[in-house]
């Protein structure tokens, strides 16, 4: 039974997957406008801390568990973090970095 399962996730598996690839370009791209413009970073912190919500639901769902873990973490991160002045916790950047180093071990060994 749980091959069966497994075999009929795999096509959905895939597709996120491939989707993965153009949410790590999303955020990366997000990240550096965020540390290159400090007037900027709390609104494309925000829109990295939106992909991070629903790749958090979906990878974890499709068997990716550290995957969504850590999408979640930063996600809530951004949301908890947030000073008055735009600044954020460091450890915030490095979980994300850490997360784009992550996704893309899946992206690599799906080409």
């Amino acid at each position: 039974m749980q091959d069966n399962l497994t075999d009929s996730l795999q096509p959905i598996r895939d597709r996120f997957i491939a989707v993965l690839a153009d949410r790590q370009s999303e955020i990366l791209t997000s990240l550096e406008v965020a540390m290159r413009t400090p007037e900027l970073a709390t609104a494309e912190l925000e829109r990295i801390g939106g992909v991070m919500h629903k790749i958090a639901g979906t990878a974890g769902t499709l068997g990716f568990g550290a995957l969504g873990e850590s999408a979640q973490k930063i996600e809530l991160g951004i949301l908890s973090s947030s000073q008055p002045d735009g600044t954020y916790p460091a450890q915030l950047w490095i979980d994300i970095v850490d997360w784009l180093e992550l996704s893309s071990g899946l992206t690599r060994d799906a080409d």
